[in-house]
């Protein structure tokens, strides 16, 4: 199930649940909307916000209680293959 995606800029992050499962599918496209990368991540969170020239993002946690999370980001290029 598709959850939130959020810009970042130059590109967007975007985050996939499994419903049968605590893993998230994350997912970041370039500003054509190509996937540049993916990742597959284990626990119940969903980015709720994001404040791209601080590159901070905010998700909300679920565990025995919910937990608003602040999580600070950077793009990194990848070297040339």
């Amino acid at each position: 199930m598709g959850l939130s995606a959020l810009s970042v800029a130059p590109g967007v992050v975007h985050v996939v649940a499994d419903l049968t499962s605590d893993d998230r599918l994350l997912i970041t496209y370039n500003e054509d909307g190509r996937v540049l990368s993916s990742r597959v991540v284990e626990g119940p969170f969903g980015l709720i916000a994001t404040a791209s020239r601080a590159q901070v993002l905010a998700a909300l946690r679920v565990f025995s209680t919910s937990e608003i999370v602040m999580y600070s980001w950077r793009w990194r290029l990848r070297a040339p293959a």
